[in-house]
């Protein structure tokens, strides 16, 4: 469901930098409030003095602490709409971005002299105060952001596919939690079998007369929107990036796919013919071309099946129930027993696709990182000048 432009500018803009200024500032303030119990609070006598140890003279570093902070924070994605009303992810976010600013700082101040000095007491005292000053904050910031008034535009719309187990358990959850980041729309399921969600299935009840004539149109629709389904993760097989493997964090993955489908790849088919293939918008007319005739044969496979000559004897077996989570832990599709001629047709549909590469414990192609999200650029520089007595 497409939000109203209102309310995606809500959650996807306007609370997320009112939570950006706010951190700034709370940041700033636990590193001043690190910086007092250092260098300027009874507990000032435990470390090794430093002369002149004004707020002044450190405000510089504190600015570039809440630079280098708020920046792991963006990179660990706090800001990402999808943690608006996640507090408990929020807070990890805080505590993996506070962690990485403590160790480059106690890193770097023991590589370069800075003046003034940057006490290592003083880091540690830094991340403290920033850390329960953030979590002090956030919570305040939960309880505004789950007020009924403001609640009902930050939470996103869901709708389920099917009913299983997992569907059940979150729905409960939803139902459990009145301020879920996820507010159930409603349950999409075709008449009658709600688990039946294979194309053809749905396509071979509609030929043997088993969905009423109100429920006939809904029913094509839902068969044919599971093919389309389908059809994405078979067009996917022809893109290099793929085929190159997808293993890894997101910026691995998507450099990966970026890079190969932009520089192609040769490699071979089923059929043992050559192909170099690219992917996205580098495709090539030949490529694409052998991309549509898989797909038509795929979609001839999935119209034969509503024709009602060619249904399958009372023995053919039944597509498992339930749904399959292709997001999920489970990468292997169930097991199917395939009569001969469905046999033929799965191998003249697939015999044009590319053989993908190895995986990430075998011999594997290189992979490529890409920049996902906001980051922090540091450079450096130097000044010279000539000197006369």
């Amino acid at each position: 469901m497409t939000p109203s432009p209102s309310r995606q500018s809500i959650r996807e803009t306007a609370v997320p930098l009112a939570l950006l200024a706010g951190d700034t500032l709370v940041t700033l303030a636990g590193l001043a409030l690190g910086w007092w119990l250092r260098y300027a609070s009874p507990f000032a006598r435990y470390g090794i003095a430093v002369l002149d140890a004004t707020f002044a003279r450190y405000l510089p570093l504190l600015l570039v602490g809440v630079a280098l902070l708020v920046g792991a924070f963006a990179q660990f994605g706090l800001y990402d709409s999808r943690l608006l009303l996640r507090r408990y992810q929020s807070l990890n976010a805080i505590l993996k971005g506070a962690a990485f600013w403590l160790v480059a700082y106690l890193g770097v101040s023991l590589v370069l002299k800075f003046d003034p000095p940057i006490s290592r007491l003083f880091v540690v005292e830094a991340f403290v105060c920033v850390v329960a000053l953030l979590t002090a904050w956030r919570h305040l910031a939960y309880l505004a952001l789950t007020r009924r008034a403001l609640l009902g535009r930050l939470r996103r719309r869901a709708v389920l596919l099917g009913w299983n187990d997992d569907a059940r358990a979150l729905a409960a959850e939803i139902a459990r939690d009145p301020a879920h980041p996820f507010a159930l729309a409603g349950l999409v399921t075709g008449p009658g079998d709600a688990q039946a969600l294979a194309a053809e299935a749905a396509a071979r009840d509609l030929a043997a007369g088993r969905v009423p004539d109100a429920n006939r149109p809904a029913a094509a629709r839902r068969a044919l929107a599971l093919e389309g389904f389908a059809l994405h993760f078979l067009e996917d097989i022809f893109a290099s990036g793929h085929v190159a493997g997808a293993w890894g964090d997101v910026a691995t993955r998507k450099g990966t796919h970026d890079f190969y489908n932009a520089r192609g790849l040769d490699t071979s088919t089923w059929g043992r013919e050559p192909v170099v293939l690219h992917g996205d918008a580098a495709m090539r007319p030949a490529e694409r071309d052998r991309a549509a005739r898989t797909v038509r044969a795929s979609l001839e496979r999935f119209l034969g099946a509503a024709d009602p000559s060619r249904l399958p004897s009372p023995s053919s077996p039944v597509p498992p129930p339930g749904t399959l989570a292709c997001c999920g832990a489970a990468r292997i599709l169930p097991p199917l027993e395939l009569r001969p001629d469905e046999e033929a047709d799965l191998v003249r549909i697939l015999r044009d696709t590319a053989v993908p590469t190895r995986g990430a414990d075998d011999v594997a192609l290189p992979r490529f990182r890409s920049e996902i999200g906001p980051f922090l650029g540091l450079a450096g520089g130097f000044r010279g000048a000539f000197a006369q007595d």
